[in-house]
């Protein structure tokens, strides 16, 4: 589910579409774990894991590729760290903000 996907340009909806068919056929695991993305302006997205365990902002205009490796690597090297209701930021290339 996209919120407020009528209000947003086709450029920002192709760009959610590239990503989520990325996530399908490279990361799976992650992919089948997503609920819902809600826009932050026209560039971002906070994007909702399935059981409500963590939420984690994206910049559209990044390498999707990159951020769901990046994220894969969170989970297995510190997934056990992570906490309930956690906020995961991925909008910079190469770095993790965890609150």
């Amino acid at each position: 589910i996209v919120e407020r996907a009528n209000q947003l340009d086709s450029n920002s909806l192709s760009r959610i579409a590239e990503i989520l068919i990325l996530g399908k056929e490279q990361h799976p695991f992650i992919y089948a774990n997503l609920s819902q993305i809600r826009m932050r302006g026209q560039h971002e997205a906070e994007v909702f894991w399935r059981d409500g365990q963590f939420r984690v902002l994206i910049n559209l205009d990044g390498d999707a590729g990159k951020m769901f490796s990046f994220l894969r690597q969170l989970f297995e090297k510190h997934g056990s760290e992570l906490k309930k209701g956690h906020l995961i930021d991925l909008r910079y290339n190469g770095y993790a903000y965890v609150s």
